[in-house]
């Protein structure tokens, strides 16, 4: 079965079992697989994410329009909820890790004397998250939204954190390409039937039960992934892996719950503060600025157990070597992308949202959060390569004090600016992930990263905000 081991280094096949002088077909044969592996993955996960995009796209301006802005926003508030909830899971990056650098054998997940964790273990962290991650959801579900969305909410996410271990376990087996694409899969199925639901009702909860059956689908097809290759998935629970990774737990809980914050504070507080309508407008551009981070997703979550393997395997300055030069090519993508998108942001709001969006001309914030998106980018890259490397304790102080700057600034521009004010709000929060380059800058040897590569990203992040600044302070509705 491919793995996602790195192509072998000339110090990997020294250390190969050999016969006489030459490296043995053993390593070239593990060199082709991990090649093999990478595409493979590669390639269902953006497959997979394109097609959610797709059907993201395809079900935005269908929704826009059927919904209405008021309508909309609280679809939108729903999903931003459900997306944010499922996707900060306490266990999920641990296991991801822990599995990919243990000693892996087919029906096996890596045990001790190693101080590795065993699948007793595995199970405790995943129910325990999924639990607190459920609770929390009931909390903010009940505080934005109505009792019975609330409890839907929960009970989505509840099912999300439980199949953690099992994603957690078919990515270390080397099939994240296909843990990504049950999950995008499911996903695309529930936006496309919510959107074709949208024909024949507006009321408030025709939409949420397609998701509950999304989640509820990815549990079972996890569960089947899983034991096809791996026989039982758990055997008791324990608390051994709570007590003898508390560090971590506490690290990337506190992480979970800052970035909840980052993630949803502009759009709650304007919630409460503006007319649905208003809401309605911004909540669209929003979504539509933020459908590139799919793509984000999905790089994050291919490059984390590639890289834990790496790091175990090679250390720390062969991983961070590896790190800037495939995040160097992806940040060049992601300026040339965007970049077009700020060039014709006015026709593709007006194209996509409709009319009743586009007529106001408060489109014209969807470009300025553009400029957001490229640099949320890098929490994705650094946040898998952090965790990789065994550092969960720098994104958690990250995004603890973007959250409460976050805030701060909410309160003091939404009430007064709006939709800008939130748009000030999300961009505040974006200094998570300057905190985490200039971390990693600092760290990295000037071997891994010349500082010419600093200067260019630097450079390439001001040429968009320039470009945006200059379209939303010069554009008007098309």
């Amino acid at each position: 079965m491919p793995t996602l081991d790195p192509p072998l280094t000339h110090t990997a096949r020294r250390a190969a079992p050999r016969e006489g002088s030459g490296p043995s077909a053993a390593a070239t044969q593990h060199g082709v697989e991990g090649v093999r592996g990478h595409l493979l993955n590669f390639g269902q996960l953006v497959g997979s994410h394109i097609g959610v995009a797709i059907a993201g796209l395809v079900s935005l301006p269908v929704l826009a329009r059927n919904l209405g802005p008021a309508a909309y926003g609280h679809f939108s508030l729903f999903m931003t909820g459900l997306g944010v909830l499922s996707n900060l899971d306490l266990a999920r990056p641990i296991l991801v890790r822990e599995f990919a650098r243990g000693s892996r054998t087919k029906g096996t997940v890596a045990q001790d004397p190693s101080g590795r964790l065993s699948r007793d273990e595995a199970r405790t962290l995943a129910v325990t998250s999924a639990c607190l991650l459920a609770f929390l959801a009931l909390a903010v579900g009940l505080v934005t939204v109505d009792s019975v969305t609330a409890a839907v909410l929960a009970a989505s996410v509840l099912l999300s954190g439980a199949a953690s271990a099992a994603f957690a376990e078919l990515s270390a087996d080397g099939r994240v390409g296909l843990a990504g694409s049950i999950r995008n899969g499911c996903w695309a199925g529930a936006l496309v039937a919510t959107a074709l639901a949208s024909f024949t009702t507006t009321t408030p909860h025709a939409y949420i039960w397609a998701f509950l059956a999304a989640n509820l689908a990815i549990l079972t097809f996890y569960q089947r992934a899983v034991r096809s290759a791996l026989g039982a998935l758990f055997v008791r629970p324990s608390l051994r892996a709570l007590q003898a990774r508390r560090a971590l737990a506490i690290d990337v809980g506190a992480f979970a719950g800052a970035s909840a914050v980052v993630a949803s504070a502009d759009k709650v507080m304007l919630a409460n503060s503006a007319s649905a309508t208003e809401f309605g407008h911004y909540a669209a551009q929003y979504d539509l600025a933020t459908k590139v981070n799919v793509i984000s997703t999905a790089l994050g979550s291919m490059l984390l157990p590639a890289f834990a393997r790496l790091h175990g395997e090679h250390g720390e300055l062969a991983t961070a070597t590896r790190f800037v030069r495939v995040a160097s090519w992806i940040a060049l993508g992601y300026f040339l992308g965007i970049g077009l998108l700020i060039v014709f942001h006015a026709q593709f709001a007006a194209l996509v949202l409709g009319e009743d969006f586009a007529r106001t001309g408060e489109h014209l914030v969807y470009v300025l959060l553009l400029v957001g998106v490229f640099i949320h980018l890098f929490g994705f890259l650094l946040t898998a390569y952090q965790r990789a490397c065994g550092d969960f304790r720098t994104q958690r102080v990250a995004y603890i004090a973007s959250a409460m700057l976050m805030l701060i600034v909410g309160a003091l521009t939404v009430p007064t600016y709006g939709a800008l004010g939130a748009v000030m709000t999300y961009l505040t929060g974006r200094t998570a992930e300057l905190v985490l380059v200039a971390v990693e800058v600092r760290r990295f040897p000037r071997a891994a990263l010349p500082r010419w590569r600093v200067v260019t990203l630097l450079a390439m992040t001001a040429v968009l905000a320039l470009g945006a600044g200059w379209a939303f302070t010069a554009g008007g509705a098309p």
